[in-house]
């Protein structure tokens, strides 16, 4: 039985920092998980948006080629302006199965993560929380984020191990006790028991102790280096996220009132084609610029979207 033994002892403090660490880096992992499942997530509602303004361009070609083929037919158009419509229109099917596609690839990625075996779709908007302050966000990261207690946990463990060097430096102590019996026997006693205490100093290593004290040493050096360039990281990168945010916003309101326009200026322009004051030409450019604005629409949205979800990722308000 050991009576004294620091390094056994030593070992089970280790032993209990490791675990708390593998837990610290557990809860990090899921994590990442969730934020990878939030993006795909984001992505999902981004395809279907993207396939909301394909579709109503494509129905918008469909009624021009439409009106501009029955206007040939009854030989108030001609053959140019019944072939650009038609073009822009199989051009428009074609870019809305990619969306599709584009949908359909988002789906499975989703499905991959949340490990089901057939397509999860998302079509709910998502209401991502507001952010405290930026002073109370920077707080709130270094202490909420799991990435941060995972390099705090490892840095406690790190600590504990250099400072427990000095149980290779102290004695142990072992005590053995052993009865025995014997059923021939001529000097000693037939029964008995007898009982020994062995201490243990260690003198000489061979250099063990060094070894071991210069290695702990570097890793501690090593995981509070980590621990700092984290510290300095998160609050960069709750600024960064501010700014993002705000930036995002900025875009996404220009890019509405863009679209607004170009709808506008399209329809004008389908007007005054069927008044006979101009061409399908200007008919197709407006509808392309109104398709483009409506997509940037949709790409700002989820570039707010994005930059709110990486906010509240730099602030560990999520998961």
């Amino acid at each position: 039985m050991p009576l004294l033994s620091p390094t056994a002892w030593a070992n089970d403090w280790h032993a209990r920092d490791n675990r708390l660490t593998a837990a610290a880096s557990a809860a990090d992992v899921q994590r990442q998980l969730a934020t990878a499942v939030g993006r795909a997530y984001l992505t999902v509602l981004l395809q279907h948006r993207r396939l909301e303004v394909t579709t109503r361009a494509r129905d918008t070609a469909r009624a021009h080629y439409e009106f501009a083929h029955t206007r040939m037919d009854l030989g108030l158009g001609n053959g140019v302006d019944d072939a650009r419509a038609e073009q822009e229109l199989r051009t428009d099917e074609a870019q809305l199965m990619d969306a599709e596609t584009a949908l359909v690839r988002a789906q499975s990625a989703l499905a991959i993560l949340l490990s089901d075996e057939d397509l999860i779709d998302a079509t709910d908007e998502v209401n991502l929380r507001t952010a405290p302050s930026q002073a109370v966000a920077v707080e709130d990261a270094r202490s909420r984020r799991s990435d941060v207690r995972a390099l705090e946990a490892r840095r406690e463990a790190t600590s504990r191990l250099r400072r427990d060097e000095w149980v290779y430096y102290a004695p142990s102590l072992l005590a053995q006790a052993q009865a025995f019996r014997e059923t021939r026997t001529t000097l000693q006693p037939a029964s008995g028991w007898q009982a020994v205490l062995v201490l243990s100093i260690p003198f000489f290593d061979g250099g063990l102790r060094g070894g071991i004290r210069k290695e702990r040493e570097a890793s501690d050096t090593e995981a509070r280096a980590q621990l700092e360039a984290a510290l300095r990281q998160v609050s960069l990168e709750v600024r960064t996220a501010f700014r993002v945010v705000a930036n995002t916003d900025d875009s996404l309101r220009s890019a509405r009132q863009a679209a607004t326009a170009a709808t506008t200026a399209a329809r004008l322009a389908d007007r005054s084609y069927r008044a006979g004051a101009s061409t399908n030409l200007e008919v197709i450019d407006a509808e392309r610029v109104a398709r483009d604005a409506d997509s940037q629409v949709a790409l700002a949205e989820d570039a707010a979207r994005q930059a709110r979800l990486d906010l509240l990722l730099a602030t560990g308000a999520f998961p």
